[in-house]
């Protein structure tokens, strides 16, 4: 039986890494585990020098509301896993693949459980792979919960 200690669970607050949540309480021991929850902000493009006076403004209100979003999280989590031991942080960075791998080092993680979104074609191509590139980087086990479409 595997005996994990520490768990993190990169979250957007969407239902999907909800559901990656539910799969590391599941890996974890109630007594022994401490599930870890990072949201990344990747700073938006300033595409006008307009727009940088705004900018800073734009960022502390994302931050805001994400930090608010994770206290959330944290507490529907600690009530509905009584018992279980949650902490979240919220990292502002350029590349939200870098930080969750580089928080994952910071705490010691033994995996990273997340979810996909289950992207294809040219929405994919758009948006790029966060759970992709956090494989490629990772040097501890990475499992993917993949989101079914019901149809």
């Amino acid at each position: 039986m595997l005996n994990f200690k520490n768990l993190l669970c990169p979250t957007d607050f969407s239902a999907e890494s909800k559901e990656a949540i539910r799969y590391a309480v599941k890996m974890g021991n109630q007594s022994q585990t401490v599930i870890h929850l990072i949201h990344t902000l990747e700073a938006p493009i300033v595409m006008d020098s307009n727009s940088a006076m705004y900018y800073q403004k734009m960022i502390d209100t994302l931050n805001a509301s994400a930090e608010n979003d994770m206290n959330n999280l944290l507490a529907e989590l600690r009530e509905k896993y009584s018992g279980y031991q949650f902490t979240g942080v919220v990292k502002d960075n350029a590349d939200s693949a870098e930080s969750i791998v580089e928080f994952a080092k910071s705490i010691e993680a033994e995996a990273i459980i997340m979810s996909s979104h289950g992207r294809r074609g040219i929405k994919r191509l758009l948006m790029g792979s966060v759970t992709e590139s956090v494989m490629r980087l990772s040097d501890i086990p990475v499992v993917i919960i993949r989101h079914q479409n019901k149809k």
